[in-house]
């Protein structure tokens, strides 16, 4: 593992107020928007990292969205955002609200084919033949709103004191093809195939899943769809082949335990978030550990360039540091500032969106 030495420190928020008031420019831009250009180093403060550590803001739209406390996520082609609550999708480029998905109780967020066309999800839905609700994992196409496939999952409450064979789903994820869905609880991951509705595969090990409303994947398939990597417990990372749903590692993440997980496109590294809020990245041929030397306070998700060759991971507080995976060097970090809504990635990892009530900001990592 690289030694984590003295990582570069982030600014407190009230400070970064106090600096940029004395060394700011106002730039008037279209509309009337004004952007805030930092124009100091920060006092060196980043460790010399960035000269100007507030992002370059691309654009920002106006939003139909307007729920302060709902959590959200992105689509991974860019185009939409879910308000996970409310089960609706926003228009990036327009701010504009589109359809909203029958959907109530959920306890995972949306997950998403990589081309952004199936989104899967676990909640309440109207029973097909009796009146009332039913549990189920849900698949719909995006474009039309259509449900592709649903399949009624029991609750974890049983009869007379017995459990039922599937607890209550935390975790959900789907092949990048859209072929596997993946349903996992404390003690069992579910594989089903979409087009026909089968049972492929029960996996029963020991995981260590939570509700998820944040969008962080707990449970997701690498790029060619050939493994599937689930949280265990603690640091441990369970990965299985696809092929035969056999085991294939079992990489540790320091840190306390895992909170989201990402496969490089390469199929080389697994990045992770753990519980202490530091990005780590395990080198899958040699099980090594890498740490991102960069303590952001929060940091929230990670996601791998299209080319592997550097990974950008986001805080709560809406700081990105882009990294390379293999030494855990920072390359660059940027702030959205006085955008400071709930920081999303967006396709190509060098720029970030920020989500918060009335606007959408685009935000470019150097």
């Amino acid at each position: 593992m690289v030694a984590e030495g003295q990582p570069a420190q982030p600014v407190s928020r009230g400070r970064r107020v106090l600096l940029t008031i004395v060394t700011v420019a106002a730039v008037c831009c279209g509309a009337g928007t004004i952007v805030i250009g930092a124009t100091t180093d920060w006092f060196g403060l980043t460790g010399g990292l960035e000269k100007d550590p507030c992002g370059q803001p691309l654009g920002v739209v106006p939003a139909e969205f307007g729920e302060k406390d709902h959590p959200v996520v992105a689509s991974p082609d860019g185009r939409f955002v879910v308000d996970v609550h409310a089960m609706t999708l926003f228009d990036v480029a327009t701010g504009r609200k589109g359809r909203s998905f029958d959907l109530n109780r959920m306890t995972t967020s949306p997950v998403f084919t990589p081309d952004g066309k199936l989104m899967v999800s676990h909640g309440e839905v109207p029973a097909a033949s009796l009146a009332g609700t039913v549990r189920a994992a849900v698949v719909w196409n995006v474009d039309t709103g259509k449900t592709v496939r649903a399949w009624p999952v029991p609750n974890d409450l049983g009869v007379a004191g017995r459990k039922n064979e599937i607890r209550i789903i935390n975790a959900v994820a789907i092949s990048p093809d859209g072929r596997y869905v993946a349903t996992g609880s404390d003690e069992l991951v579910r594989i089903r195939d979409v087009r026909t509705g089968r049972h492929v595969k029960d996996i029963q090990e020991r995981f260590g899943f939570s509700i998820d409303f944040d969008g962080l994947s707990r449970l997701v398939f690498d790029a060619e769809g050939t493994r599937l990597a689930a949280v265990g417990p603690g640091g441990k990372v369970l990965i299985f082949r696809t092929e035969d749903w056999k085991p294939e590692a079992e990489p540790y993440i320091p840190g306390g335990g895992v909170r989201t997980l990402a496969f490089s496109p390469d199929g080389k590294y697994l990045a992770a978030v753990s519980n202490d809020r530091r990005s780590r990245v395990v080198e899958l041929s040699t099980n090594r550990s890498i740490v991102v030397e960069y303590t952001t306070p929060m940091m929230r998700t990670v996601a791998f360039s299209p080319d592997s060759a550097s990974l950008l991971s986001l805080s709560e507080w809406g700081v990105a540091v882009r990294s390379e995976p293999l030494t855990g060097r920072v390359l660059a970090v940027a702030d959205s500032c006085e955008y400071a809504g709930t920081p999303l990635h967006l396709p190509g990892a060098k720029t970030f969106l920020t989500v918060e009530p009335g606007r959408f900001a685009k935000v470019a990592v150097p």
